[in-house]
């Protein structure tokens, strides 16, 4: 080396492999040379939530457009998760919000449970059905935005099998949900719109 410029081993021991491929493929374009100067430093790497939130902005463009292909989806599946915040809010408690098809995942954080997430969501979906484990905060938006719930069979059934039991007579839906899975495993390598249709 000439000494005019930064030995990746240098930055290797400082900052880790994937800092160093992080930094070349974040200042790189497609026709230019990364020149890096000898004093270079990495305000932004010095700990591993640094590197996540550089990561984070790196692919944002991804990320949106991940959220235009749920939204012209025919049908979307959602759900809803608890969050611990780590940073950047008092409240530590959040809610990770899912929209999916059978090929796509988004995920939104949200500091609340309300239906106002998915009423904001469903803004630009395409969809006509929104399937859901049934919670109620879902039931009001999707009405709202001309939208058909519909509901999950594997939280339904669940109910059939503790009920069964105390009430015998739940036995003969529990055969049904059967029936309904093995369509279900006849039909797995479709196309969604094939099984949706």
């Amino acid at each position: 080396s000439k000494g005019n410029g930064v030995d990746p081993l240098d930055v290797i021991e400082k900052f880790g492999p994937d800092a160093l491929r992080f930094g070349l493929a974040y200042l790189t374009t497609e026709t230019q040379d990364v020149r890096m100067p000898v004093q270079f430093e990495c305000p932004h790497c010095q700990t591993l939530i640094d590197q996540t939130h550089r990561a984070a902005d790196f692919l944002m463009p991804v990320y949106r457009d991940l959220k235009t292909e749920i939204e012209g989806a025919a049908f979307l599946h959602a759900d809803e998760t608890t969050w611990n915040m780590m940073e950047g809010d008092p409240k530590i408690r959040w809610q990770l919000w899912g929209f999916f098809t059978p090929t796509t995942a988004y995920y939104e954080p949200h500091d609340t449970r309300a239906g106002v997430v998915v009423a904001d969501f469903l803004k630009n979906c395409t969809a006509s059905h929104i399937v859901s484990d049934a919670y109620s905060g879902y039931m009001k938006p999707v009405k709202e935005a001309g939208k058909k719930n519909a509901f999950c069979h594997a939280h339904a059934r669940r109910k059939f099998i503790e009920a069964e039991e105390s009430y015998p007579e739940a036995t003969l839906v529990i055969e049904l949900y059967k029936k309904l899975y093995a369509i279900e495993a006849d039909i797995r390598e479709q196309q969604p719109q094939e099984r949706f249709d």
